[in-house]
């Protein structure tokens, strides 16, 4: 089984590693949800990502040096989440069955170094091991997701907390999501917010991404 960090990153290069903005992307968007954020629209919130952390690759982002982001006050953030379940193929790859993409609002109360938010708006990827979103379709699902972190220690920009919740996919199955996770702060001010979460008895994980609204 790959780690945390090698499977949030091989999702990561499925939702970035595209030459545009996504616009290609189609969806199925006959649903009840009332939420109008579409399957490129998160294209695009993962490519105002990449620029705010300054690279392409997850793995190369760099953390913010905790003087260096805000001592008080509120700020929200948003971005996409990841939702997925992926095992190693035992040739260096991760063969992805489950892979969603939705939208992640937080915010960063940074009086008392606590964060919380919430994702919805979901859609499955048909091909969850396409090489990138660019083209591909999904399929709007029901579920949402919530999260909350606390500051590891004073003077550190590192956080853990849990992520719960639980999507429905096309198949009509129920994914349930309760898993703890870390989260950090990238860019030189924390213009970005990274957290992943893993669970290795029934192969999900969860990131979600984030930049400063």
């Amino acid at each position: 089984m790959k780690t945390k960090l090698t499977i949030t990153c091989a999702a990561f290069s499925l939702v970035t590693a595209c030459g545009g903005s996504g616009s290609g992307s189609s969806a199925d968007v006959t649903s009840n949800i009332a939420d109008d954020v579409t399957l490129s629209e998160l294209q695009a919130r993962f490519e105002t990502f990449q620029a705010a952390i300054g690279t392409p690759n997850l793995d190369d982002a760099e953390p913010t040096n905790f003087a260096d982001l805000p001592t008080s006050g509120l700020v929200n953030y948003t971005g996409a989440a990841v939702v997925g379940s992926g095992e190693d193929d035992g040739m260096g790859d991760v063969d992805f069955t489950f892979l969603a993409v939705g939208s992640a609002t937080l915010v960063a109360n940074f009086d008392n170094q606590k964060i919380a938010g919430t994702a919805d708006n979901f859609f499955q990827i048909d091909d969850p091991n396409a090489e990138s979103l660019d083209g591909e379709t999904g399929t709007r699902i029901s579920g949402s997701l919530t999260y909350e972190f606390d500051q590891v220690s004073a003077g550190v920009n590192e956080y853990a907390g849990q992520i719960t919740g639980s999507l429905t996919p096309t198949d009509q199955s129920v994914v349930s999501i309760d898993i703890g996770g870390i989260a950090g702060f990238a860019g030189d001010n924390g213009e970005a917010f990274i957290s992943e979460a893993f669970n290795n008895t029934d192969d999900e994980f969860v990131a979600i991404l984030a930049t400063k609204n």
